[in-house]
């Protein structure tokens, strides 16, 4: 099946370093693709029209071909807001949008995402947003995946966005071709699980089987920041991977912590019955670390994962930060770091 990452958080993002080692261990256990999609690069989101400068341009270039190297299809997320927001689609905005993927397709991507999540819904948005994406089909020969404005059917979305368009899904499902793809987070902006009366619900709406893009294990924003999600994946079986076109993990703030939960998510996607969390933490810390490291940090999990930074008196902060000091090893780094609190994310909504 399509199992890959998407690096789609909000908040500090990965140095190139970081990404091409994460695209070397994803294509060693089995992942097939990564998603390029930081909320914080202002040339896909918020300056979406803007080309990105001579060094951004070498270094995507750069990646793309690493992750192709290692078997890896890879793709960019573009969120064109203001060409999908209250103004028309004109012509103007088509004429920035073309360009725009234009300049994108110059790095031999495999994939354009088309990202209009977290925006302001409003009546004609499936309409609007179907234009976009069928003029890029006939343009381009990419594979198109597109993230609905309503992604989940949790009413989180509705409070914060705007009630959502009446059968907003089911135009989104009879507009676009059948060969786009469309992004689902599920139940909830990161669900627990995903039932089949539920998936097979939304396949109804959307005319096609969802694109899973899954919240687990991905800790930004101003509450999930205080907590590193360590445990083996929740519910995902072979009975998910059967009923969906692909999974896209969304990972933490952290790259290298990433991998615990990461290394066992294929392994859950052969299973009949969901695995145990703990065990297949375990099992993925004594594979992927040194053993006296794995040890300080199986004694921590509870109150990283669970409890959080914000339960931690100040000086078991101080505690911990000296403990993991000691460690030659980026995972203890990446751990100290979040104990001086240098991946929090303040001010922005973001999924979950």
């Amino acid at each position: 099946m399509n199992l890959g990452l998407v690096e789609g958080f909000y908040g500090r993002t990965y140095s190139w370093s970081e990404r091409r080692e994460l695209v070397t261990f994803l294509a060693s256990r089995g992942y097939d693709h990564y998603f390029y999609a930081p909320k914080a690069d202002a040339c896909l989101r918020s300056h979406w029209t803007q080309k990105h400068d001579p060094r951004q341009v070498r270094a995507l270039r750069a990646f793309g071909a690493h992750c192709k190297r290692q078997g890896l299809t890879w793709g960019i997320g573009l969120s064109p807001l203001t060409a999908g927001g209250e103004g028309q689609f004109d012509e103007r905005s088509s004429k920035d949008l073309l360009r725009r993927v234009d300049e994108l397709m110059a790095l031999s991507i495999d994939h354009l995402l088309l990202l209009f999540d977290d925006m302001p819904g409003h009546e004609g948005l499936a309409e609007r947003q179907c234009a976009m994406v069928d003029l890029l089909r006939r343009t381009f020969p990419l594979r198109l995946i597109v993230c609905p404005t309503y992604y989940s059917t949790s009413g989180v979305l509705d409070r914060i966005f705007g009630q959502r368009p009446i059968r907003y899904l089911e135009q989104l499902g009879e507009g676009l071709d059948p060969s786009v793809e469309v992004f689902w987070s599920g139940p909830d902006v990161c669900s627990e699980s995903y039932p089949n009366e539920h998936l097979a619900e939304v396949a109804t709406a959307i005319n096609r089987r969802p694109w899973i893009w899954d919240n687990y294990p991905v800790n930004d924003g101003p509450r999930m920041c205080g907590f590193l999600h360590l445990l083996g994946f929740p519910p995902r079986t072979r009975q998910l991977a059967e009923r969906v076109a692909g999974i896209s993990v969304n990972p933490m703030s952290q790259p290298w912590l990433s991998r615990l939960p990461l290394a066992t998510l294929p392994d859950a996607l052969k299973m009949e019955q969901p695995m145990d969390r703990r065990q297949a933490f375990l099992d993925s810390g004594s594979r992927l670390l040194p053993g006296p490291l794995f040890a300080v940090l199986r004694e921590s999990l509870d109150r990283f994962h669970s409890e959080g930074l914000d339960s931690l008196a100040p000086a078991e902060v101080t505690a911990a930060t000296d403990t993991y000091s000691r460690f030659d090893h980026p995972v203890a780094r990446e751990i100290v770091s979040w104990l001086r609190g240098d991946f929090r994310v303040e001010g922005e909504w973001v999924a979950g």
